[in-house]
C-alpha cells in the first residue's frame, strides 16, 4: 500500500478514536452530572469519609444538616470538625473498616453549626477501593428528629397516662374504702333502727296492753280519765316512733316495697274500718265511694298504699270539726296511661296557697299554731309523699282556707291483661270490738317471751279470754313443756327477730301441724316472710291490740277446739292458698338471690322449701319442678346454662301461681 494512502487511513482512524473518546468523554460527563443530581437529591445525608475521617464526599442534604457547604466539607476531618460524639463515631466507623461488615440503624444525636440538636439513625457500609481494600466508610443517616420528638411526647404522655391511671387506682381504691365505710354505717345504722325499734315499741306495747286493761275495771270517773290520758299519749307517740322509723328507713334507701296483685277496695276497705269510728266520735259523716270501674285486681304494695291512705284519712279527720270526711276512688286516663285516683275529701280547716308545698316538706307544718292545737310531727305527709314516688305515683292538693282539702294519690294502673274489672263497691262497717270473756274459742297457749312485763300483760289477757296459759322464757323450756303437756298454739315473743325465727323453725320441726304466731317489733315485709318461710302460721308486729291478738287466736283455735272434741287433727289441706300468695314472692326471690351470687348451699334450702309448700297446697308442677332442681344441685354436675334454664322456669311458674293462673 502507497505510503499516502497509509497515512490517510491512519488518520482516519485516529479522528473517529478521538471522536469515540470526545463521545465517552461527553457521556462520563453526563453520568457524573446524573450521579451528583441525584447524590444531591437524596432525602438522606451521604459521608464518604476514608480510614483518618477526612471527607471526601458528601451530598447536599448532608452539608445542610449540619448548617455548611459541599465544599466546605470536603477534604475536612470528620472528628475534628464535629467533635461532639467524634470519639463514639470513630469507634463504630472502625468497627465496620476493620470487620468489613456493616451496621445498621445506628441512632446518634447530634449538634448542628446553629445549635440545632438533630436525630439521626445510620447505617454504615464499608468502601472498597480498586484493590479490594476498605478504604473507609460510606454512612447513609436518615433525619428522624421529628420522629423522635414524637416518640418522645408519646413516651411521655404514656408516663402522664400511667400517672394518671395510679392516680385513678388510688382514688377507686380510697372510694372502695369509702363505700365500704358507708355500707358498714348504712348496716350500723339499719341495726339501730331495728333495735331502737324494738327497745321502744316493747314498753310502748305494755303500756298501751296494760292501760287497755284498766279500762276494764271499776275505776271512778277521774281514774278512767288519767288512764285514756295515758293511753292517748301512749298512741301518740307510738305514732311519731313509726314515723321517724319510716323516714329513716326512706332517707337510707331501706324501706322495701313490693309490688303484688292486690285490690284496692279491700285496702280502702281496711282504712275505713279503723278511721270511722274516730271520725263517727267527732260527730263527721264518713262516706267510702269505690266506683265499680276500678280493676279488682292491680299491682301495688298494699301494706304501703294502706298507710299512705291512713296518713291522709287521719289528717282530714283529725283537722275536721264539722261536717264530713269523704274517701273516693275511681279510674281515670292522662296522657294516655290508666292511672286510679284516691282522693280524701274533708271539710276541714283548710290550707293557705302559698303554704301548699310548705307542708310536704319533713317536719314541717302549715302554721305553728296547727302543732300546738292538733299536735303531730309534720313528718305524715313528707313519707306519704316519699312512698307515693317509690310506688310510681304522685300525690296532690287542693285546698281553699276554711272549707276545706283535697289530696288525692295517683297510681299508675297495673293491671294482668283479661282479668275481670269489677270491684265490690261496698265498704262494710268496721268490726265490733269483742268482749275478751266471749272469743269463742278454748284451748292451751304456751307463750314463749323473755322480756318483762310482755309476758304479764300477755298472760293476762290470753286468761281473761278464759285460755289456759303456759309461760316459758327459753325455746328449751318450751320444747321440753311441749313433750310433756301438749298445746293447741305457740305464741313467740322473743325480744331478737333472729332468735325468734329460729325458735319458730325448731318448734315447726317438733310438731308440723302445731299453729305458731310470732309477735315482732320489726314491721317489714321481708321479716314477715321470712317468718312464715321458718314456719310460723302468723305475724303480728307491735303493739298488739287486743281484738287482733284474739282475732288471731280466733282463726287456729276455733279449728283446734272442735278436733280436740273429736280426737282429730287439723290437715294442712285446711290452709288457705292466700298463705302460698304471701310466701311464695319472697321465698322465690331469695331463690334468684342465691343463684345470682352462686350461693348454690342456700339456693338448695329454699328449693327443699318450694318442693314443701309444692305438695302442702296440692301444687304438684311446682312440687316437681322445685324437686328436680334440687335434685339437680344435689348433683353438683349441672351445666351453667341448663341450672339458669330450671331457675327461670321454676320463677315463671312461681309467678303464674302468685298471679293466680
Amino acid at each position: 500500500m502507497p505510503l499516502e494512502e497509509l497515512l490517510r487511513e491512519t488518520h482516519q482512524k485516529w479522528i473517529q478514536s478521538l471522536e469515540e473518546q470526545k463521545q465517552l468523554q461527553a457521556r462520563l460527563e453526563r453520568l457524573e452530572k446524573d450521579f451528583h443530581t441525584i447524590f444531591d437529591s437524596v432525602p438522606a445525608m451521604i459521608w464518604y469519609r476514608d480510614r483518618q475521617g477526612t471527607i471526601l464526599r458528601a451530598n447536599r442534604c448532608a452539608a445542610e444538616s449540619v448548617g455548611l457547604s459541599v465544599e466546605e466539607l470536603v477534604g475536612k476531618n470528620y472528628y475534628e470538625l464535629f467533635p461532639d460524639g467524634a470519639q463514639k463515631a470513630l469507634e463504630k466507623d472502625m468497627q465496620v473498616i476493620v470487620s468489613g461488615q456493616p451496621l445498621y440503624k445506628q441512632l446518634r444525636k447530634y449538634v448542628t453549626a446553629d445549635n440545632r440538636v438533630r436525630w439521626v439513625l445510620a447505617d454504615r457500609i464499608p468502601y472498597w477501593d480498586e484493590n479490594g481494600e476498605v478504604a473507609g466508610v460510606i454512612v447513609f443517616a436518615q433525619d428522624i428528629t421529628e420522629q423522635k420528638a414524637a416518640e418522645d411526647e408519646l413516651h411521655l404522655a404514656n408516663r402522664r397516662i400511667e400517672q394518671a391511671n395510679r392516680q385513678l387506682r388510688a382514688a377507686a381504691e380510697r372510694a372502695r374504702i369509702l363505700a365500704e365505710e358507708a355500707a358498714a354505717a348504712n348496716r350500723a345504722k339499719s341495726e339501730f333502727l331495728a333495735h331502737m325499734s324494738h327497745e321502744l315499741r316493747t314498753p310502748m306495747n305494755a303500756i298501751l296492753g296494760f292501760a287497755e286493761i284498766l279500762q276494764e275495771e271499776n275505776l271512778s270517773e277521774e281514774q278512767r280519765q288519767y288512764v285514756q290520758t295515758i293511753q292517748r299519749s301512749a298512741s301518740n307517740l307510738l305514732t311519731l316512733i313509726n314515723e321517724i322509723l319510716d323516714f329513716s328507713k326512706i332517707e337510707a334507701g331501706r324501706l322495701h316495697i313490693e309490688m303484688v296483685p292486690c285490690s284496692c277496695a279491700d285496702v280502702v276497705r281496711e282504712v275505713a274500718e279503723l278511721m270511722e269510728h274516730t271520725a263517727r266520735s267527732k260527730g263527721l259523716e264518713f262516706q267510702v265511694e269505690c266506683s265499680p270501674e276500678v280493676p279488682g285486681v292491680v299491682y301495688t304494695d298494699p301494706m304501703r298504699l294502706r298507710q299512705c291512705l291512713l296518713n291522709l284519712v287521719g289528717n282530714a279527720v283529725k283537722f275536721t270539726e264539722k261536717g264530713r270526711v269523704l274517701v273516693r276512688v275511681y279510674p281515670e286516663t292522662a296522657a294516655g296511661q290508666k292511672r286510679i285516683r284516691f282522693d280524701v275529701q274533708d271539710t276541714g280547716i283548710g290550707i293557705e296557697p302559698e303554704k301548699q308545698a310548705l307542708i310536704f316538706e319533713s317536719f314541717t307544718q302549715a302554721d305553728s299554731s296547727i302543732c300546738r292545737k292538733y299536735g303531730g310531727t309534720g313528718l305524715g305527709l313528707a313519707i306519704t309523699r316519699r312512698l307515693m314516688g317509690l310506688l310510681g305515683g304522685h300525690i296532690e292538693l287542693a285546698s281553699q282556707p276554711g272549707k276545706g282539702s283535697t289530696f288525692s294519690l295517683i297510681l299508675p294502673c297495673f293491671v294482668e291483661p283479661m282479668q275481670n274489672t269489677a270491684a265490690d263497691p261496698s265498704v262494710p262497717a268496721p268490726v265490733p270490738q269483742e268482749d275478751d270473756r266471749h272469743i269463742g274459742c278454748i284451748g292451751r297457749i304456751l307463750l314463749l317471751d323473755s322480756d318483762p312485763p310482755n309476758p304479764i300483760h300477755a298472760s293476762l289477757l290470753l286468761r281473761r279470754a278464759g285460755l289456759d296459759v303456759c309461760v316459758v322464757q327459753t325455746l328449751r323450756e318450751a320444747l321440753a313443756e311441749l313433750k310433756q303437756n301438749p298445746c293447741n298454739l305457740v305464741l313467740i315473743a322473743l325480744q331478737k327477730v333472729q332468735e325468734a325465727r329460729k325458735a319458730a323453725a325448731k318448734l315447726r320441726n317438733f310438731d308440723e301441724q302445731l299453729p305458731i304466731v310470732v309477735i315482732t317489733s320489726d314491721a317489714s315485709r321481708k321479716t314477715a316472710e321470712q317468718f312464715k318461710i321458718a314456719g310460723s302460721n302468723a305475724v303480728l308486729v307491735e303493739p298488739v291490740s287486743r281484738s287482733q291478738l284474739y282475732e288471731t287466736l280466733r282463726s287456729f283455735l276455733s279449728v283446734q277446739a272442735a278436733a280436740s272434741v273429736s280426737g282429730e287433727t287439723s290437715s294442712p289441706e285446711s290452709e288457705s292458698p292466700e298463705d302460698l300468695y304471701e310466701v311464695l314472692p319472697s321465698l322465690m326471690e331469695q331463690v334468684r338471690e342465691c343463684y345470682a351470687r352462686s350461693d348454690y348451699e342456700t339456693l338448695a334450702e329454699h328449693t327443699g322449701r318450694l318442693v314443701e309448700l309444692g305438695r302442702r297446697f296440692h301444687r304438684p308442677v311446682l312440687a316437681e319442678k322445685a324437686a328436680r332442681l334440687q335434685k339437680s344441685l344435689a348433683g353438683g354436675s349441672i351445666q351453667p346454662d341448663e341450672l339458669q334454664k330450671q331457675v327461670e322456669e321454676l320463677s315463671d311458674l312461681c309467678l303464674q301461681i302468685t298471679l293466680g293462673r
